[in-house]
This record gives C-alpha cells, structure tokens and sequence, in this order.
C-alpha cells in the first residue's frame, strides 16, 4: 500500500506517507495529500475500524491538530519544517521506504511542503472496513447523534421508550453496544421480550432494526461516538477571522 503513493500521483495531487515519522514523538499523519486546485491539504490517519482503538486515534487527531493550530497562532512552521527535516536526514535513510520518502521530499523541496501545511487543513479518521466494498466517501458524523422518536415516525415515542427499556438504546439516545451482537433475524426475538413492541408486526420490528443500522451505519460502540462527537466539538474551536481553516472528516477504506 505505502509503494502506491511512492508510483502513483496525478497530476493535481501529491501524496505523502507519513506514518513511519515521528517529530518529537507525534505522528502527524499516516499519509498526506494535497490537492493543488482547492489548495487544501488532507491529514489522514488510517485506522483499524471503529472501536477500542478509537480513543487513541482521537488522541493523534487531536495533537496533531494542536501542534498545527499552535504553529498558526505564533506564525512559526515548527512541526511541517521538523517532519521535513526527519524525513530527508540522511541519518534515517535506513529501509528502501525512507530512502523513497526522503527522494520524494527533497523533489517536493522543503518550501513547497511548509506552504501545504499553511493550506486549509482536513484531518481525516479513515478507519478499515470489511464490510464496505466502496472507495473513500464522506461519512456525515451526524450518524453519531442521538435517536429520537422522530427517526422512527408513528409511535416514536412508545418505540424509543421500549428500546431504553431492553438497553437498545442508552438513556442519552445513543446505540448501546449490545445492539452490536443483534442480528435483523435475531432482532424481532430481542423485541418480544418488551410488552410494547411484541404487540408489533415483524415487518415493523424489520423497519425499526433497518432505522438503528441506518442510523449507526458503522455500528459503532457508544465509547467511539462520543468521542468522536468530542473530537469534532474540539475541531470547530480552530476558526480564523469566523473562517474555519481546520476541519474533521470520518470516512469508511
């Protein structure tokens, strides 16, 4: 995977692996790629789903972006100009990748690689999925908000109610993550054991399971929602002059 950003690049986009770099002992990114027509620089860090792990992804998200945001502030480039530097010492050039990696710097020139990080900058969450067969797409961190009788239209109360009852749902709205273990063929026998929704039709108990997967379209655990939901509260505090020149993006590889 990291030798295709070493051969592949359009003509508008330059790709940079970034994840064997560390400059005072933060990773700022796994890969970066800059598009030169919207002049916007796009941070990834590519993780393996959305779980356990989550905490520590936020984590590297979030000092990352303050290492950057910090830079701004006191008009400095520290952090761009020590990943430049880590990356074409000579003194770790030590695997054909860094080798690869300090040539591909030094054709960027150091210049060139500090005015990307002074672009408008996207932090990504790019987790793995088995279960997605599609490429890159956004995935709106509206999925992380809370349930409310309005997703499930008729009755939206009487089912949020009975859902807080089997610990479906949490008391705050979010999915809990015992619903990670139900399956749609298992759902209707979850249901039956609340009084409200055993009185429902199975096609409308396949409705409300199709509403709570489409909802949590990731299923992901409570844990790894807030703390995205944080991590994307932190993101709209990075504004210049009312402008966002920061911004955070989950997306499904």
């Amino acid at each position: 995977m990291r030798h295709t950003y070493f051969t592949q690049r359009k003509d508008d986009k330059i790709f940079i692996p970034g994840d064997r770099v560390c400059f005072n002992n933060v990773e700022l990114f796994d890969i970066l790629m800059h598009d030169s027509i919207s002049n916007v620089t796009y941070l990834y860090h590519v993780k393996e789903g959305l779980g356990q792990t989550t905490r520590d992804a936020c984590s590297q998200i979030r000092v990352s972006a303050q290492l950057f945001w910090m830079d701004r502030l006191q008009g400095k480039q520290t952090n761009a100009l020590g990943f430049y530097q880590k990356a074409t010492s000579s003194s770790t050039a030590e695997s054909p990748y860094r080798e690869e990696l300090r040539k591909r710097m030094e054709r960027i020139g150091e210049e060139t690689f500090i005015n990307m990080l002074q672009q408008k900058l996207i932090f990504v969450y790019a987790f793995l999925s088995k279960t997605v067969k599609e490429k890159l797409h956004p995935a709106d961190l509206s999925d992380f908000k809370p349930i409310t009788p309005s997703d499930f239209g008729k009755n939206g109360e009487d089912i949020v109610r009975s859902l807080k009852e089997l610990n479906i749902l949490t008391d705050l709205g979010y999915l809990d993550d015992t619903f990670l273990d139900i399956t749609k063929d298992g759902f209707p026998t979850s249901a039956k054991k609340n009084a409200y929704l055993d009185t429902l039709k199975k096609t409308r108990l396949e409705a409300i399971y199709d509403t709570l997967v489409k909802h949590g379209r990731c299923k992901v655990s409570t844990i790894a929602k807030m703390e995205l939901l944080e991590l994307n509260r932190q993101f709209t505090e990075y504004q210049i002059a009312g402008e966002k020149v920061f911004e955070l993006k989950v997306v499904k590889i």
